[in-house]
Order: C-alpha cells, then structure tokens, then sequence
C-alpha cells in the first residue's frame, strides 16, 4: 500500500486485462475513490474515464486526499470498474494511505 501526502496529487496507472491476460481496451471504465475507515464516506463519485485504451492513467487530486482531524493517516480506495465487448467485466480496488499533514488550515 502507497503512502500520499494529504492534499498532495498522484496519477495511478490503470491497464486492462481480459481474462487470458491480454491486455485489451474496454468499451466503458469508470471510477470511485472511498475512505473505508470513515464508513466506506465517498470521497469522489463514480466518474467516467475518457481516452480508454488498454492503459489510462486516473489523477488523484489534492480534493481527494484531505484527511479528517486528528486522524494521523486515513485509508484510501480508487476502486475501478470496466465493461469489455463480450461482457466481460474488471473490478479492481487500488488501496492506499494519506499522512495527515497536521497543523495546516484546511482549504476552503
């Protein structure tokens, strides 16, 4: 599991793979990211990747990674989702923690 910085950003490289594990590009793909430790609290909302190819890169926001206070680090998700033409479909969950950076005023 990666560790992030709070309000900090990160680009999280995606690629597809079918079930021969072949790389191919799907015909939809979206993504969420959640912070379980706060009762699975949706931190961005199911989101609609654009540019589909076999890889494609998802950027984690500074928006994304504010961390609650007093928590020294929260756990984070990208959790992804795609549809292939035969039906097929790929569910994966990206894990990662966010250091709190205490001491420094929430953004507004």
């Amino acid at each position: 599991m990666s560790l992030v910085n709070e309000r900090s950003s990160f680009d999280l490289e995606i690629k597809f793979y079918n079930k021969q594990d072949q790389l191919v590009t799907p015909q939809s793909a979206e993504f969420y990211i959640c912070a379980p430790d706060r009762a699975n609290v949706t931190i961005r909302d199911w989101t609609s990747i654009d540019d589909i190819d076999e890889t494609v890169t998802i950027t984690v926001r500074p928006a994304d990674l504010e961390c609650e206070e007093g928590a020294s680090r929260e756990k984070r998700e990208v959790v992804v989702s795609a549809k292939y033409a035969d039906s097929e479909e790929y569910n994966e969950v990206y894990p990662f923690s966010v250091r709190n950076l205490c001491g420094l005023p929430k953004s507004t």
